[in-house]
């Protein structure tokens, strides 16, 4: 009897082992010099609560981070900087809450704009700085609307791809110049004052990415991808814009970003997802510190990051 328990407990203590192994060792692997390079910049408030971070932007006028999300099924943005803590409810017109998954954040002129669902979501600046937004109006875009990132000219929005769970349009997998399968496109619809919601409703050109990109964005020349999934951890991936092949995507230009222009690989915290340039610097943002998944909180993922490029 004696020796059935010692045996029963060596496979306990066996299986905590490779689940230990697997929850901690093999991603702080993963995450390489990461957390030598990177530095905490601020924390992202409400995790406890239940909410998950999605998308991240900078407002350099005031310092303020934006960070998408949702609590529940209801979209949540946070307003958070130096001597800013605070949350923006979201509404539709009809005074409902504003349900999405809030994949990404941008702001654009007199617009912050929200992803998701397919559609770049319209709120007023103003109205979320006051903390409290109704929606002004959506734009369909023909991808999954994952992520959103902005420019002087455009208001880029992407997808996430991984295989049969998250899957793209077939228009969207791409064999590259390269011979990359890239899975996934990015849209750049440009700014327009006179349109109602800041936009014009067509693309001016598209990006083909590779699958499980959570956040992009274009610094220096470069264009930064963030990728994670539950198979290969987060990594941040640079590419050389100025020698990406250019191709056609319908009625529009086709810009390819595959190992031909290529840059570097830098492997981050688990489940990386929205980026901003911002302060001369990357930042990253995590979801993985949310008590959804909480493995983020033994890395510190529960702040955004700055990392020199």
């Amino acid at each position: 009897m004696r020796k059935r328990t010692k045996l029963i407990l060596l496979i306990i203590a066996a299986v905590l082992l490779i689940i230990t192994a697997v929850i901690v060792v093999i991603p702080a692997i993963q995450t390489g010099n990461f957390a030598s390079r990177a530095e905490k910049v601020v924390q992202v408030p409400d995790l406890n609560s239940g909410f998950v971070p999605q998308g991240l932007e900078f407002l350099p006028e005031s310092g303020v981070f934006l960070v998408s999300g949702y609590l529940g099924k209801t979209a949540q943005i946070k307003l958070i900087g130096e001597n800013t803590n605070s949350s923006v409810s979201l509404y539709n017109a009809d005074g409902s809450d504003f349900e999405s998954h809030a994949g990404g954040i941008c702001k654009s002129g007199d617009f912050v704009y929200i992803s998701g669902e397919q559609n770049i979501y319209a709120f007023s600046l103003s109205d979320v700085l006051n903390g409290s937004a109704a929606l002004v109006g959506k734009i369909p875009v023909n991808n999954r609307a994952s992520f959103c990132f902005a420019d002087e000219k455009y208001v880029y929005v992407g997808e996430y791809a991984f295989g049969a769970f998250y899957p793209t349009a077939e228009s969207h997998h791409i064999k590259t110049p390269a011979g990359d399968d890239n899975s996934a496109i990015v849209f750049a619809f440009p700014t327009d004052k006179n349109q109602p919601l800041g936009l014009k409703t067509e693309p001016s050109f598209a990006f083909s990415t590779t699958g499980s990109v959570q956040g992009m964005e274009i610094a220096e020349g470069k264009a930064f991808l963030s990728l994670s999934d539950r198979v290969s951890g987060s990594r941040l991936l640079s590419y050389d814009i100025s020698s990406a092949k250019i191709d056609q995507f319908g009625e529009i230009p086709l810009i390819y970003l595959d190992s031909a222009n290529f840059l570097e690989k830098q492997p981050m915290f688990p489940q990386s997802e929205g980026i901003v340039f911002a302060n001369g610097k990357i930042n990253v943002l995590f979801e993985s510190a949310a008590n959804k998944y909480l493995i983020g909180r033994l890395f510190g993922a529960d702040y955004i990051y700055s990392l020199a490029i």
